[in-house]
């Protein structure tokens, strides 16, 4: 009897702590429960892969004041880097646009004709605001463009900064000192009345038919300073230089040649370096 009731007592007490102490999990378990979470989790990355795919596909589409300015922007960098407007079509261009900015609008050259005529009288407006009232100086410079037409740039300085008023296509014109004359007044004019800038200086070309029409300005406004092109003096005096007879223009001459002929010997300009060294 006594040993039946030990045994009885042992598995008594067992079972109690098999309940009081968790049971260890089976390997098997372990397995199933590692692999419900993996499958859990690449799920979770599946549904957040496409709810990214989703948001790509789908992008917020632009504002009419966003598409705006996106506009006035590719007008800006077309005429900062002196692109044709035709660039926009440029097919580089659009793979790149396509792919890092799928959503930013496509854009005609016609629409950027518009938005330039727009944006140019914006400019103009604040310009006008900047130069109210504020001494500045006048300036004007002609030069042939690539369509062969003959145009007159008239500017302002103001506050150290250079600002447009007009440009001039004189093609047709004579270049007369008395048209240049006629013209300069009218800028003047309209800097005075219609910007309310005050003129105290005027600085142009200071050779030919530039020269009398300074003369003749100075004439009838004499409290206009007026000065000659420093740069434009440079380019003369060299080029005076050029055509005396020094005798350091033949040295030039000479060495034009040599250099000439070295250009045009391959084998010659490949052991140059190390004759040098």
């Amino acid at each position: 009897m006594g040993l039946k009731f030990w045994r009885f007592l042992r598995a008594i007490l067992f079972r109690q702590l098999s309940d009081w102490i968790p049971a260890r999990p089976h390997v098997h378990d372990l397995e199933i429960r590692i692999a419900g979470s993996s499958q859990h989790v690449k799920k979770g990355k599946q549904k957040a892969s496409v709810i990214q795919s989703a948001q790509v596909v789908k992008p917020v589409p632009w504002t009419p004041e966003e598409k705006r300015e996106w506009e006035e922007m590719l007008v800006q960098l077309t005429a900062s880097a002196d692109f044709s407007l035709s660039w926009v079509k440029n097919p580089v261009w659009e793979a790149i646009r396509d792919k890092f900015i799928p959503q930013a609008p496509v854009v005609m050259w016609k629409v950027l004709t518009n938005r330039l005529h727009h944006l140019a009288n914006d400019i103009r407006t604040k310009v006008k605001t900047k130069v109210e009232g504020k001494e500045v100086t006048l300036q004007g410079d002609g030069w042939t463009g690539l369509n062969n037409h003959h145009l007159i740039a008239f500017m302002v300085t103001c506050d150290k900064e250079v600002h447009t008023v007009k440009v001039h296509d004189a093609l047709g014109e004579r270049k007369t000192a008395e048209v240049l004359l006629d013209e300069l007044e009218r800028v003047l004019s309209t800097l005075q009345n219609e910007w309310g800038a005050v003129v105290v200086g005027l600085v142009t070309d200071a050779s030919g038919e530039s020269r009398k029409a300074q003369r003749l300005f100075a004439c009838k406004y004499p409290h206009i300073i007026v000065l000659n092109c420093y740069a434009h003096q440079i380019n003369l005096i060299v080029g005076d230089f050029f055509k005396s007879q020094s005798g350091l223009l033949e040295y030039m001459e000479m060495a034009t040649k040599l250099i000439k002929g070295l250009r045009s010997k391959t084998c010659i300009l490949h052991y140059l370096p190390y004759v040098v060294l």
